[in-house]
């Protein structure tokens, strides 16, 4: 400190948590399934076991929505059901996520970051 001059404050370099979890919405890069988004529904459904009806029933429809986080190295974590039709939906959708390969993750400033990942999935019955 000079004399007669008041302090000057320092800039702190700005740090970024490591954890911060991004949004898809304002990421510069977006996270990717192997294959894209049509793959993703491919393995999805590939494992999905519809229900056994009776004869004279319709078959099953609707939609299910997951929410997940593309994590730095790719994994999925924090996987949940949104909305489901019922029949087990949510629950059998919940356990294929957890199979998931991993992803490309997103990218901010260059640079593998956390993402959160939300998403229909329109299931038709057989």
């Amino acid at each position: 400190v000079i004399e007669g001059i008041p302090d000057v404050p320092q800039l702190e370099e700005k740090i970024v948590d490591e954890n911060t979890i991004y949004n898809m919405a304002g990421i510069e890069v977006q996270p990717e399934f192997p294959g894209g988004r049509e793959a993703m529904n491919k393995f999805i459904l590939s494992r999905y076991t519809f229900p056994v009806l009776e004869k004279d029933e319709e078959p099953l429809k609707g939609k299910v929505f997951a929410s997940f986080v593309v994590e730095k190295d790719g994994r999925i974590t924090d996987a949940k059901i949104i909305r489901d039709f019922g029949y087990g939906s949510g629950n059998q959708i919940l356990n294929i996520l957890k199979t998931m390969p991993k992803w490309k993750p997103g990218q901010q400033n260059g640079k593998n970051v956390r993402c959160s990942y939300t998403f229909p999935i329109s299931i038709y019955g057989n």
